[in-house]
């Protein structure tokens, strides 16, 4: 069974890798156990795992409470998180690894 340190690299390293693939200028910190946070100059954005999946509450807008997501995998919330952080990124394919050898 992996550590929560070890389920906490590899969240970081994965949604750091979707910032530099999504060309989003921000940064992942790895909080507390199979949580983290990304920060951009929007504001902060906090993943974290929940019972049944992951959670993806949005920073506030216009005084508005933030807005949270609920999704049973992986892939639907990086799906929300492309949608907050790359707007302008297709939305018809979720795109997290470049093939080998392609440019970045």
């Amino acid at each position: 069974m992996m550590s929560a340190v070890g389920h906490n690299t590899h969240l970081r390293l994965l949604l750091a890798g979707c910032l530099d693939l999504w060309g989003v200028s921000g940064t992942v910190e790895a909080m507390g156990e199979e949580q983290a946070e990304i920060r951009t100059l929007d504001g902060t954005i906090h993943v974290r795992r929940i019972a049944g999946g992951w959670q993806v509450t949005a920073p506030a807008v216009a005084g508005e409470p933030p807005a949270t997501w609920a999704h049973a995998s992986v892939g639907p919330m990086l799906r929300s998180l492309r949608v907050l952080l790359a707007p302008d990124q297709p939305h018809a394919r979720l795109i997290v690894a470049r093939a080998p050898g392609a440019e970045a």
